[in-house]
């Protein structure tokens, strides 16, 4: 299933110029989404090779067309496995790699989408099998690692290498070498065709969700409260700079710097020679769920309230943001049941390919976001969730309005959100992730409301300037209880007062 934005006639412009590099550099519209049935969650980053798109989720590995979104081929072709993909993608030599979670690894055609081979582990494989040089290297869920030639499919070694310290899930390579995290905590670079260990770099501490980047002639690695730099040609230490907060993932690499992510969401961006470009670190006022990435010359970080924060890394000012919404409203729980939805966090560092992001999300969609072929001529959607339009309310603290602000296909810029009632402007609190709310409290900034039919009219732009001013009517009576706050999913209220139906009056 794709959502195109573009219609053909502009699109077939688009593809006259395609030849033309440039990159990345946002607010952009959304100019697909794909999806495809995907039981289990998948995690990674899709793999990206000119305006080829490869993806693993559900029971298929599939092959898209950069620009279009559309199906370039899938495997299988016919029924998909009865197991799931769920640890991504690797590309090299002209293959797709990518395991199932039933102990085996496909290789597959990258322009045919045939399977060239498939190889039977002897252990579960614990993430993204990669590729170093003309061989595919995976962890085992033993701490073992195992090697496959590329082009036959036949192991490499004679049996799977143990690493008696424990393997993380996340490798990385440099040409025909991998990088291998291990829980002693150590940094091991190893030949991946023969096996034969060329250092080892001990760390302080890794954390769980630890991967390292390779970028230049250094390995980045999150090390505790340490972001650390490791001779790639040697293993010796290059630099070592402290920040303030636990880091968790891995550092990205690029020629703009490196950036980490702490435990509580706060971006520390230094050069390549470890010095501090922003010293106090931004904060994303949520916690982060993958790595970050460099996109053309942005910074991506995906926090578990769905959003995609887009930074510029040298001053830290955000250039964009995008709450990825729901494709169903509700999810399948691990007991069988169902739950609301509200957003989808992603599952992996965003990629780029030319100028489109491109981002897969934990429900097994991928968005594509581009400036030139995502078109948005759609304001934000501004719905009120308390109290109901049209009640009869008090207009006397304690008093909260709450409204959710959503935009499918830029996302809704914060610094235009908005809240008149009548024609006096209202202090108002909006969340990243879509939330507005508004409080009359005592000795707070809001004033009271009097007696009579008050407007309150909410104003919301979208990255790519579409305005919408949204008007709600409350009818306000102050001889009734308090309204309070917005209610909690238990019932209880979130600002005291009159709670659930306490304090309003169905109105219009």
């Amino acid at each position: 299933m794709v959502w195109n934005t573009r219609s053909a006639m502009v699109l077939a412009a688009t593809l006259v110029g395609a030849a033309a590099f440039s990159t990345f550099d946002g607010p952009a519209a959304v100019a697909w989404r794909w999806a495809q049935s995907a039981t289990l969650s998948p995690s990674g980053s899709p793999v990206v090779d000119g305006d080829s798109v490869y993806v693993a989720v559900g029971g298929r590995i599939y092959g898209l067309n950069r620009v279009t979104g559309n199906q370039l081929w899938r495997f299988p072709v016919a029924e998909p496995l009865e197991s799931q993909f769920v640890s991504g993608a690797s590309m090299g030599n002209g293959v797709v790699v990518a395991a199932d979670d039933n102990r085996n690894i496909f290789a597959i055609d990258a322009k045919t989408g045939a399977v060239k081979w498939q190889f039977a582990t002897p252990e579960g494989v614990l993430g993204t099998p990669v590729i170093a040089g003309s061989t595919v290297v995976a962890p085992l869920s033993n701490n073992s690692l195992i090697a496959i030639d590329a082009e036959t499919g036949q192991a490499r070694w004679d049996k799977p290498i143990a690493m008696p310290d424990g393997v993380f899930a996340s490798l990385a390579t440099w040409q025909e070498n991998v990088i291998v995290l291990t829980r002693q905590p150590a940094v091991v670079s190893m030949n991946a065709a023969s096996g034969r260990i060329n250092w080892t770099a001990r760390v302080s501490r890794l954390s769980a969700t630890a991967s390292a980047a390779v970028y230049g002639d250094a390995v980045f690695v999150n090390s505790g409260n340490f972001i650390s730099a490791i001779r790639i040609g040697t293993g010796g230490r290059k630099w070592e700079q402290r920040v303030d907060e636990d880091l968790v993932f891995g550092p990205a690499a690029s020629e703009l710097g490196v950036v980490s992510v702490s435990r509580t969401g706060k971006v520390f961006v230094l050069d390549l020679n470890g010095r501090f470009v922003l010293r106090q670190g931004v904060t994303v006022d949520s916690v982060p769920v993958a790595q970050p990435s460099f996109v053309g010359s942005t910074l991506v970080v995906g926090t578990s309230n769905g959003l995609i924060n887009v930074l510029d890394p040298k001053s830290g000012d955000v250039v964009f943001n995008y709450l990825v919404p729901p494709l169903f409203k509700t999810a399948r729980t691990a007991d069988g049941g169902s739950q609301a939805q509200m957003t989808v966090p992603i599952a992996g560092p965003a990629t780029v390919s030319g100028d489109t992001m491109l981002v897969l999300a934990r429900d097994g969609s991928l968005l594509a976001f581009d400036k030139n072929i995502g078109v948005d001529l759609t304001p934000p959607s501004v719905t009120m969730l308390w109290p109901n339009p049209g009640d009869q309310v008090a207009g006397k603290p304690p008093m909260e309005m709450a409204f959710m602000l959503s935009d499918a296909s830029s996302g809704v810029r914060p610094d235009s959100v908005k809240i008149m009632i009548d024609s006096t402007e209202y202090a108002g609190r909006y969340q990243r992730d879509g939330l507005l709310t508004l409080a009359i409290s005592s000795g707070g900034p809001n004033q009271p409301l009097m007696d009579g039919r008050r407007e309150i009219t909410v104003i919301a732009k979208d990255w790519l300037g579409n305005e919408t001013q949204r008007k709600f009517v409350l009818l306000v009576d102050n001889t009734l209880p308090a309204l309070g706050g917005l209610p909690r999913r238990d019932g209880a209220d979130a600002g005291g007062g009159g709670g659930r139906g306490g304090g309003r009056r169905g109105g219009l």
